[in-house]
């Protein structure tokens, strides 16, 4: 795929489609549960308490809840409506969304809308 045949619209429809199934993504098989495991890991080597972070491509929120837990002050950011109200779902259920500065919907491909050095850290 070269740049020109990317589509937003597309991409967004995917994971809205895809649903709930983001959230139980990493957690269906032990290889699954092994990813989240490295993940978590590098977050929680390289976060820190206080730190304002970027999650581009949250979706669900299976690592906003990580971040969470980690003391972050997280922006959820996804292309997919779904994805951001499910994440919005699961940090109410589950009880992080105090973590959670903000919910936009935003396309990776253009973080435009944010000033240079407003997070400490981009997740994606």
């Amino acid at each position: 795929m070269n740049g020109s045949d990317y589509n937003a619209d597309a991409v967004a429809q995917h994971f809205d489609d895809f649903g709930i199934h983001e959230w139980e993504r990493l957690v269906q098989t032990p290889s699954d549960e092994v990813s989240l495991y490295i993940h978590t890991y590098y977050l929680e080597k390289y976060i820190f308490k206080r730190q304002r972070v970027l999650e581009i491509g949250a979706g669900a929120g299976r690592f906003t809840q990580v971040l969470a837990g980690l003391g972050a002050q997280v922006l959820v950011a996804d292309l997919s409506s779904v994805q951001l109200e499910l994440n919005k779902r699961f940090a109410s259920e589950l009880g992080f969304g105090d973590a959670v500065s903000d919910w936009q919907q935003v396309d990776i491909c253009d973080l435009s809308q944010f000033e240079p050095d407003s997070f400490d850290h981009v997740v994606a």
